[in-house]
């Protein structure tokens, strides 16, 4: 019995560091499939509503909120409608670290912002295109990144990559 409990426990000191691997990888690809819904939730609004919609960050409250802007200015005032306030998941951040980017470029160079739209922030007009160039990349402690970028202004497609490390490349 005392031989069967010891496997036992070697066993799940081995199966652990896994599982928690699994973990940090689930909750950056959960954070990045809800931002892009979320995201795809303020493009159908400002087409439904033929209004602007914006996307604002806030990088170091890891957080960004929808919401409709009736004034054009940018700002979220007290009577223009919030469409979400959202937070990412814990040990989910906005951040670069030794990324390259933007995806998709011929000659990618290494990122200094997690927000690279103007100002945090991009709108998508009652057409439902977004109005800047701009990528958003999130990481989680183990380095795992994704991002999504818009990176054709007044097409409104927004397109996830993940970081393939072993190449150095988006995928």
């Amino acid at each position: 019995m005392v031989l069967v409990a010891g496997l036992i426990v070697i066993l799940l000191g081995l199966a652990i560091p896994g599982f928690n691997r699994y973990w940090e990888v689930y909750r950056l690809n959960s954070a990045v499939q809800t931002m892009h819904s979320n995201l795809d939730r303020g493009r159908y609004r400002a087409i439904a509503r033929n209004r602007e919609v914006v996307v604002r960050f806030q990088a170091e409250e890891r957080s960004y909120r929808i919401f409709e802007d009736l004034d054009g200015n940018g700002l979220r005032g007290p009577s223009e409608p919030l469409v979400g306030a959202y937070l990412l998941p814990n040990q989910v951040h906005f951040d670069t670290s030794g990324l390259s980017g933007p995806p998709g470029a011929a000659t990618p160079r290494p990122v200094a912002d997690p927000i690279t739209f103007s100002g945090d922030r991009f709108t998508f007009n009652p057409e439902g295109y977004c109005n800047k160039l701009g990528t958003i990349y999130l990481q989680n402690a183990s380095g795992d990144a994704a991002a999504i970028s818009c990176s054709m202004p007044g097409v409104g497609r927004l397109r996830r990559y993940g970081w393939h490390h072993a190449k150095g490349v988006w995928e």
